[in-house]
């Protein structure tokens, strides 16, 4: 779950988070969806606000590409 609020936060879209994760693109959905709903927020914007208040955001996202 945490690297799937770092993906948003980091601008990523779902197809590129699902495919860095080695998830389906409906999965990434279904979690994000579930982490708006818990965390209480509405949008992806948000995402990045509550990553930075709860200092989480350090601009780190795994490199899966290799």
């Amino acid at each position: 779950e945490q690297n799937i609020l770092l993906g948003i936060g980091r601008g990523h879209n779902n197809k590129q988070i699902a495919r860095d994760l080695y998830l389906a693109e409906q999965t990434i959905r279904n979690y994000s969806s579930q982490l708006y709903v818990r965390l209480g927020i509405a949008s992806r914007s948000q995402v990045v606000v509550w990553l930075q208040s709860h200092h989480i955001f350090s601009g780190h996202y795994p490199d899966t590409s290799r």
